[in-house]
C-alpha cells in the first residue's frame, strides 16, 4: 500500500450510557492478502459496520496508541436552560 502512515479512532460506550471511551491508533498499513490472515479475522467477526463492497482487509502495525475514557456529563450541565 502506498502512501503514509493512517490513524484509526473507534469509540463507544458501556452498555448504560455513563462511560464512554475513545482509542486512536497511528501506524503503517498493510493490506492483508486473502491467503494471510484474512480467514482468520473472519473467525473473530472482524466486519464492517457500513454497507458496500469491501476490496480490502488492512492491517495497521502501530507506532503510537493513545485513548482516554471518561464519564458522559448529563446535558444540563453544559447546555444553557430553554426557559430563564
Amino acid at each position: 500500500m502506498e502512501g503514509g502512515p493512517v490513524a484509526l479512532e473507534a469509540d463507544g460506550l458501556n452498555p448504560y450510557g455513563t462511560i464512554a471511551w475513545s482509542v486512536v491508533v497511528k501506524g503503517h498499513p498493510d493490506v492483508v492478502g486473502e491467503d494471510e490472515d484474512a480467514p482468520e479475522a473472519a473467525e473473530h467477526r472482524v466486519s464492517p459496520w457500513g454497507p458496500g463492497v469491501k476490496d480490502h482487509l488492512v492491517r495497521i502495525t502501530p507506532t503510537e496508541v493513545s485513548g482516554r475514557r471518561f464519564v458522559i456529563s448529563h446535558t444540563r450541565r453544559w447546555w444553557p436552560p430553554l426557559e430563564s
